[in-house]
């Protein structure tokens, strides 16, 4: 570097002069001929002021010497680096593309690399929120948040890729529970649904007669499930409708008295009520037998019922033989 002094050939001479043990001049051979420090041929060396140039001073030949830095020039620097944006990479620039930089390119407008978390989704990444938390909507990998990318991200109660998942982390990212539509476990099955009148019922098992619910369609009817039908829908005025064992109707408990018909529960039916004699009925004794107008049945004690014909009572008491046979519902 050029300090006024024509000095590339001997670093020491400044040291030697500072000393006061070397004069310089045109005679000293350690300088070319051209060597002259200051111009004026008189042993110093010196440069115009503010410049920055280094002034030597040799005084005289054993003298103190003196070194004199001058002032140092702050002005622009040319360091040959470029400036960013220029595309070549210089100084302390990661990357330059030139034109092309971006926030959101590969190479941001201060020539840094884009890199995950700084707030810039850059390509081949889908978001960057610019923080280190791993569970809100932007992973710390830049990949939003998604059921199975192995963080439990918000709104989701487990995620089976995670480490640790619960052994129920079903694959929507959720803690299985009967009706969420994944059959899991024990389950039997698992429509996704509360509704109790399908193939699936109750706690995730497979609808059957006799599970206490009642299936539209497959079903009349569930023992346990309250009937809404009446005997009036079967056609009867008085009784109570019942379910099978095999989910069917029984509305053998349904009469209309006065009909003339012996049904479900009556005693008797004469089509009105009324009194008739044991005789006509085809009974036994000469009493008389009365039907009441709920066809309920009165006897005279000399009036019962032979064998082989109905006991209208189930205890046999009309019954001449005072026993009914409870298969059969006859007289013994």
């Amino acid at each position: 570097m050029l300090l006024g002094l024509r000095v590339h050939r001997c670093a020491a001479v400044i040291v030697a002069i500072a000393a006061g043990s070397l004069a310089c001049s045109r005679d000293n051979p350690l300088f070319g001929q051209d060597a002259g420090l200051d111009g004026d041929g008189d042993g110093g060396a010196s440069s115009s002021p503010g410049t920055g140039a280094l002034t030597v001073s040799a005084g005289s030949e054993g003298g103190t010497g003196s070194l004199d830095t001058g002032v140092l020039d702050t002005g622009p620097l040319d360091t040959g680096a470029g400036s960013c944006g220029d595309g070549e990479i210089g100084g302390n620039e990661d990357c330059d593309n030139g034109p092309d930089n971006g926030d959101l390119a590969s190479c941001h407008h201060d020539c840094t690399f884009n890199t995950c978390g700084d707030g810039f989704p850059g390509p081949g990444q889908p978001c960057d929120d610019g923080n280190d938390i791993d569970d809100d909507a932007c992973s710390n990998a830049c990949v939003p948040a998604t059921c199975g990318n192995g963080v439990v991200d918000p709104e989701e109660a487990c995620d089976l890729s995670a480490p640790k998942a619960p052994a129920n982390c079903t694959r929507k990212c959720t803690l299985n529970v009967c009706h969420d539509g994944i059959q899991f476990g024990n389950e039997l099955c698992d429509d996704g649904n509360t509704n109790n009148d399908d193939d699936c019922v109750g706690e995730c098992v497979l609808a059957a007669c006799g599970d206490g619910y009642f299936r539209v369609g497959d079903e009349q009817c569930d023992p346990g499930v309250p009937i809404t039908m009446t005997c009036e829908d079967f056609g009867y005025v008085t009784g109570a409708v019942h379910c099978n064992d095999d989910c069917t109707f029984d509305a053998t408990d349904c009469y209309t008295c006065g009909n003339g018909i012996v049904e479900g529960p009556e005693h008797c039916d004469f089509g009105k009520p009324g009194t008739e004699s044991c005789g006509n009925l085809g009974w036994t004794g000469n009493g008389d037998a009365t039907c009441s107008s709920s066809c309920e049945l009165t006897l005279e004690q000399s009036c019962c019922v032979p064998t082989g014909l109905a006991c209208l009572l189930a205890d046999g008491s009309i019954c001449c033989s005072l026993s009914c046979n409870a298969v059969t519902g006859l007289c013994n």
